[in-house]
């Protein structure tokens, strides 16, 4: 297994217990399986982009934070996909707790829908648009987002992601954790 893959399994578990909670605990809390949870802990597997967001939301922790920190230092751009996934997420600016946002620049394949777990309350997203477009949905309503249209959005709701274009969809996404920041 990689190294990503092992800090990763490294870091749920730490923050796993750092809560006192459980597999069980844990499972329920991000609705990731049990199973699942524990290989990740193991190095046994790596998580696909949706499982990190679903694991990061459940814990209350920012996507950035399973990322260690010489690899994001070294490489702003590290990716985290699956080949069987239409979207990749590559940090550009990881978390920073004094100012409690993380950026991410996502690419949306062409016929990509992306539906995400509500997050923590609080939380807040920013879509800024780089390439093609996308429609984000909110409270059920599809809006448009183009290079001249961004979008914020309160993301502790279900939200989603589509890319009806023929091309892949490239946009920063600035997500902002108001109760992780370390001033408070």
């Amino acid at each position: 297994m990689t190294d990503l893959a092992l800090h990763i399994g490294k870091t749920l578990r730490e923050l796993r217990q750092r809560r006192g909670w459980s597999l069980d605990k844990t499972a329920q809390a991000t609705g990731v399986s049990k199973a699942m949870l524990g290989q990740i802990e193991r190095g046994e597997s790596s998580p696909t982009v949706v499982t990190l967001w679903r694991i990061s939301s459940g814990l209350q922790a920012s996507f950035s934070e399973f990322l260690p920190p010489q690899l994001v230092d070294e490489e702003p751009t590290l990716s985290l996909h699956h080949e069987d996934e239409a979207i990749t997420a590559q940090t550009q600016l990881s978390f920073d707790a004094q100012l409690g946002y993380e950026v991410l620049l996502i690419t949306l394949h062409a016929g990509c829908i992306h539906n995400s777990y509500a997050h923590e309350q609080g939380v807040v997203e920013d879509i800024l648009m780089i390439d093609g477009e996308i429609e984000v949905q909110v409270k059920g309503v599809w809006q448009t987002v183009t290079t001249s249209k961004p979008l914020r959005f309160v993301a502790d709701q279900t939200h989603s992601y589509r890319n009806t274009g023929n091309h892949a969809a490239k946009f920063y996404n600035i997500v902002h954790y108001p109760q992780l920041r370390g001033d408070e």
